[in-house]
């Protein structure tokens, strides 16, 4: 009796709750304001809702529908806004201290497990070069939302296209199949392989080969650098300065025989003047025999070369049109004498370079030469 007793007051306290919850689910709703305020929104498709369908904003129960009206003229002039046709009109009753401003946006909404229909009005920025302002008793667009529906033959249709795309690709490889392209795909893998595997062979020795060249660089450097600073037999050799006036005497008698060949013709050698010139170049250097006349004469040289070039200042200094010096004769020329100057200069310090050089060659003349 006494479990009897007990299982009744269970059974009863359920069906309380149970009741206590289908009344709020069915007769207590949210607070959404005094409703003093009306808004007319047309959509292009009200997808379930019904009068009573609640209103929010920003998520927000602030109203809720209090009627739904066909446009007559939708059947006729077509009613359209922004390419859509809007078909229905709804009255929505919301809070009057609600502002609902020409930018915000008013469309359905889905919500909750069972699929609760509702108008959302959701404030949104201003448009570039559009004006803010309250809405009042003008109508409202909503925007156009898709369907469950719709949705769902959206995606038949792309299911459909992916269905005609695995249809061309296994057309294609059975194309490929009857034409026998897969046996050469197979050996061009094969042959890829096998060159892969060559190349990982060969790998090692274009490592030894690399390495090899940078020892040989290596070395060609440190060759370089020793023969720069003189070092070993090739290096003094090179950088000796008696290699160099070696050489420079070589170079000055074939820069002579060429002058002498210009001026005098190829039987330079046979012309009275040239021999003359050749006598009389030849007896000035065999004047210098100690060091003392060999500094005298260059020295002479030189402070020509320097009353020269003092000349030529004296003239820059006094010329007006500096741009323009081959204009001034004066300045032709002193400067024409500077040039014969060096040149001169020039000559005998090569002259007295071969005859050094041409005293050591012929042994038999040594005795003849000082330094």
């Amino acid at each position: 009796m006494q479990d009897q007793m007990k299982n009744m007051l269970i059974a009863i306290f359920i069906i309380t709750a149970l009741a206590i919850i289908v009344f709020m689910v069915i007769f207590l709703h949210p607070y959404t304001g005094d409703e003093g305020q009306i808004l007319h929104v047309r959509f292009t498709d009200i997808d379930k809702v019904s009068v009573g369908t609640r209103v929010t904003f920003a998520g927000k129960p602030v109203g809720e529908v209090t009627k739904i009206s066909v446009l007559p003229e939708v059947r006729l002039g077509r009613t359209e806004k922004k390419g859509d046709v809007y078909v229905y009109e709804l009255t929505l009753a919301v809070d009057s201290n609600l502002k609902v401003y020409n930018s915000d946006k008013v469309s359905l909404r889905t919500s909750g497990l069972l699929g609760e229909k509702s108008i959302s009005i959701d404030p949104e920025p201003i448009k570039p070069g559009e004006k803010l302002r309250l809405v009042n008793d003008e109508i409202i667009y909503a925007e156009g939302t898709g369907s469950v529906e719709d949705t769902f033959n959206e995606f038949k249709e792309v299911a459909d296209k992916f269905d005609k795309v695995l249809e061309l690709i296994t057309e294609a490889l059975q194309e490929l199949k009857d034409r026998g392209m897969w046996e050469n795909i197979a050996n061009t893998a094969d042959n890829i392989s096998e060159i892969t595997a060559r190349l990982s062979e060969r790998w090692n020795d274009v490592d030894d080969t690399i390495v090899s060249l940078s020892e040989a660089a290596s070395n060609t450097k440190n060759i370089t650098e020793r023969i720069h600073t003189g070092e070993g037999t090739l290096g003094r050799i090179v950088s000796s300065d008696d290699l160099y006036l070696r050489t420079n005497s070589i170079l000055s008698k074939g820069e002579t025989a060429m002058d002498d060949i210009n001026h005098y013709g190829i039987l330079f050698h046979l012309d009275k003047g040239w021999q003359r010139l050749r006598a009389r170049r030849l007896n000035l250097m065999q004047k210098l025999r100690t060091p003392q006349e060999f500094r005298n004469f260059f020295n002479d040289e030189i402070n020509q070369i320097s009353t020269s070039i003092s000349r030529v200042s004296m003239v820059l200094d006094k010329s007006e049109c500096y741009p323009c010096l081959m204009d001034d004769c004066e300045y032709q020329k002193v400067f024409a004498e500077l040039m014969r100057r060096v040149e001169s200069l020039e000559e005998n310090v090569k002259m007295f370079n071969i005859q050094t050089v041409d005293c050591e060659v012929k042994k038999t003349e040594l005795s003849e030469c000082y330094y």
